[in-house]
């Protein structure tokens, strides 16, 4: 069957009632809403991913510091370590040691540059425990940032190898 091209003839012009093509200002508006609302899903699925970078961060230096704390006690020997646990304060019931010793994760080491990233340590003595030729020792660092507060403790027990 012949086109209406084909033979010349040309398709007719819409009428007044005719549909045009395009877009309505209905179709527009709910287009840009949707786009609008998967941007913003996207914004704060970014803004949670940075929090938790942060906070893992945090976390790292945190779990280096009382790492670090642990390796030098474990480098002394018992009766190093028996004397620094003599050496310590007694509070609240327990041996305590570098009570609020602070470090800071900052360019200038101040902390008025960066109050949220000051790590505070305390390690913990408990001598004879669990047993005469053992001391317990438990190093704790906790910091406070925008979120709250976090902390990281970190126990073990030293014992005379006889």
């Amino acid at each position: 069957m012949p086109l209406h091209s084909d033979i010349g003839l040309k398709p007719l012009p819409p009428g007044p009632g005719a549909v045009k093509p395009g877009f309505t200002l209905v179709e527009v508006i709910i287009t840009v809403l949707i786009i609008s609302i998967g941007c913003l899903a996207a914004m704060v699925m970014q803004t949670n991913a940075l929090k938790g970078n942060t906070l893992a961060d945090n976390l790292t230096v945190a779990t280096f510091l009382a790492e670090s704390e642990a390796e030098r006690l474990d480098s002394l020997s018992f009766e190093q370590l028996t004397a620094e646990v003599d050496d310590a304060a007694v509070t609240d019931g327990k041996k305590v040691k570098y009570l609020n010793r602070q470090f800071l994760k900052c360019p200038n080491d101040t902390p008025a540059d960066c109050p949220d990233y000051l790590y505070k340590m305390e390690t913990s003595y408990f001598k004879n425990f669990p047993t005469n030729w053992s001391h317990q020792v438990e190093i704790k660092v906790d910091w406070q940032d925008n979120v709250g507060a976090h902390e990281v403790v970190y126990s073990s027990v030293f014992t005379d190898l006889l």
